[in-house]
């Protein structure tokens, strides 16, 4: 399922056995705006597929450039 959707979607991907990471840069609001549009996305197909998503295991990083 995300290998469908992932080809039409900018966010970067990387799967691990049952577990995905999905980043993207943010350089400005729309960045924001698409990853979330993304991530809306990907819990309905999540939810019409049957497929659960723990959310106990969904966590948030931010990285910033320094210097």
């Amino acid at each position: 399922m995300l290998m469908i959707f992932e080809k039409n979607v900018d966010s970067n991907i990387r799967l691990f056995a049952d577990d995905c990471i999905i980043y993207r840069k943010i350089k400005d609001s729309s960045d924001i705006d698409n990853l979330q549009t993304y991530l809306s996305r990907l819990e309905e197909l999540t939810a019409e597929n049957e497929i659960k998503i723990i959310r106990g295991k969904v966590k948030q990083h931010v990285l910033k450039k320094t210097g």
